[in-house]
């Protein structure tokens, strides 16, 4: 059952919008199914803006893709006239297309990508987006307050507004992963029981701002301990929260995948925006 029950059975629509995990099959099973399972039983919405997660470094803050996904069973098809509307819509503030060879080396969007076409198969649509990282919003480089006149967040989040706007039947999802630590993530303490129950304590505090506190309330918390627990998916809920205001985030739950042996633990979380 999610950790927060909704108001009544959850209707037929799809959702606004979703954070859902990044990591592996495996590890992610949880976090995945928990939103899967009900997205399953609504009805699909035509558009999904999936907010991937970068790791790697971009020359811009966003990578849009103008291609199809292969995927297990068939293929995802991208949304050609909105996310060409996306790209000329921020063409004078930065050609978000320069950055689309980063995409090959990542996975953030692939594996929501395989799920939305195992749960819905050819009746989505998908828009590729890659979110570059905004550290220093969160780091103590620069206000989080700040993070909204950066002139490519600006531009992107105003457009991709826009567009929702007048496109109904759209969901937005960000595939973030949250906290990243041990010393494998250049922490100086072992994963132990001690360390994830703060590092779980951090989390929430975090996904309570997510879920209800307004912007920039989200960054600021992070900056409040200077991203200490690493949360590598920030910026792409940041940008999930700012192109739907005034939706309320419903956790359906929060995980930790632990590997000690490998001095690493990577969390993440589920939530659906109504």
């Amino acid at each position: 059952a999610p950790e927060e029950a909704a108001e009544g059975a959850p209707g037929p629509a799809f959702p606004r919008g979703r954070i859902a995990p990044h990591s592996d099959f495996s590890r992610g099973a949880d976090g995945y199914g928990q939103a899967d399972r009900e997205l399953k039983e609504r009805e699909p919405p035509e558009t999904v803006v999936i907010l991937g997660t970068a790791h790697a470094a971009m020359r811009n803050r966003f990578a849009i893709l103008t291609k199809d996904f292969d995927v297990p069973g068939g293929r995802l098809c991208h949304d050609a006239e909105m996310t060409g509307a996306l790209v000329e819509a921020c063409a004078s503030t930065a050609d978000f297309t320069e950055d689309a060879f980063t995409h090959r080396g990542e996975h953030s969007v692939e594996l929501q990508a395989v799920w939305l076409h195992h749960i819905w198969g050819d009746a989505v649509r998908i828009v590729p987006v890659l979110v570059g990282s905004m550290q220093e919003f969160v780091d103590g480089q620069s206000p989080a307050q700040e993070a909204a006149e950066d002139a490519q967040i600006a531009c992107f989040t105003s457009a991709l507004s826009a567009l929702l706007t007048g496109r109904g039947r759209v969901m937005v999802l960000a595939s973030a992963d949250l906290a990243h630590v041990g010393p494998r993530f250049g922490d100086e303490r072992a994963v132990s029981a001690e360390f994830l129950q703060e590092v779980e304590e951090a989390d929430r505090e975090y996904l309570r701002a997510v879920a209800s506190g307004s912007l920039p309330e989200d960054l600021r918390t992070l900056a409040a301990h200077q991203d200490r627990y690493h949360v590598c998916g920030s910026a792409c809920i940041h940008v999930l929260k700012a192109v739907l205001p005034g939706s309320n985030g419903r956790l359906l739950g929060y995980h930790q995948a632990a590997t000690p042996q490998m001095q690493e633990a990577v969390t993440f979380a589920s939530m659906i925006f109504e």
